[in-house]
């Protein structure tokens, strides 16, 4: 995980379950994700309406990078655009 401008975290990639828990339920691997305290963008080729639940798992690594722990967050979409979508945690 690399640190960038204003606090903004990268992380090579992500989860993305969308509508979980529904028959509309759909999983995506997003392999370029930009987060910062409040929530991500995720760039992906798929366009999300504003409002889809969604949940998201990280490995977020520590330990100069020997572990790794899974956190699963819980959001929804609040923009998207072509290319990408960002989601508020």
């Amino acid at each position: 995980m690399e640190i960038i401008n204003n606090g903004l975290e990268e992380i090579m990639s992500a989860l993305v379950l969308v509508n979980p828990g529904t028959r509309e339920e759909e999983m995506y691997l997003i392999k370029e994700v930009i987060t910062s305290k409040s929530g991500a963008w995720f760039y992906h080729h798929v366009n999300l309406s504003r409002g889809t639940p969604t949940q998201v798992t990280f490995n977020l690594k520590y330990d100069s990078g020997q572990r790794a722990n899974k956190v699963k967050l819980f959001g929804n979409v609040v923009r998207s655009e072509p290319g990408r979508f960002e989601i508020a945690f």
